[in-house]
């Protein structure tokens, strides 16, 4: 019910409203923090981490994981209920920010993780974010 995505452009939400289904989107600008799981996960929802391209967070924390007690690490662990599935599409996974927080919901969530990659370059990427969490 919940789609994260970084891409700062209406795509997916167009989508949705051309085909009749309400969606709730949160631009996280630079300045913002991240939506509460409780708005984020009363409907479907799409949080556009970078924002969007009035609010760009696109800034210097994007390759920095962030402090362990990070309030934000907290709220996007809360994005996911036990057990979900996590599926992601067409990402570098160079961020050090984001898959420092996927790496956290996958190993305290007990969350799953499946990636779909254009070349086998994006693979070994996704390998190497996501290696302490293989055995998923």
């Amino acid at each position: 019910k919940t789609i994260l995505t970084t891409n700062f452009d209406t795509l997916i939400e167009d989508a949705f409203i051309i085909q009749g289904i309400p969606i709730n989107v949160f631009d996280v600008h630079v300045r913002a923090e991240l939506p509460d799981s409780v708005l984020v996960n009363k409907g479907l929802s799409v949080v556009k981490l970078h924002g969007s391209k009035y609010g760009l967070r696109a800034d210097n924390t994007l390759m920095t994981k962030g402090e362990e007690n990070d309030p934000e690490v907290e709220t996007f662990e809360k994005y996911f209920p036990e057990m979900s599935n996590l599926l992601v599409i067409g990402a570098s996974c160079l961020e050090e920010r984001t898959n420092y927080r996927i790496n956290r919901a996958l190993k305290n969530k007990n969350c799953k993780l499946f990636c779909v990659c254009f070349s086998e370059n994006d693979k070994k990427q996704v390998e190497l974010a996501f290696s302490e969490n293989e055995s998923r």
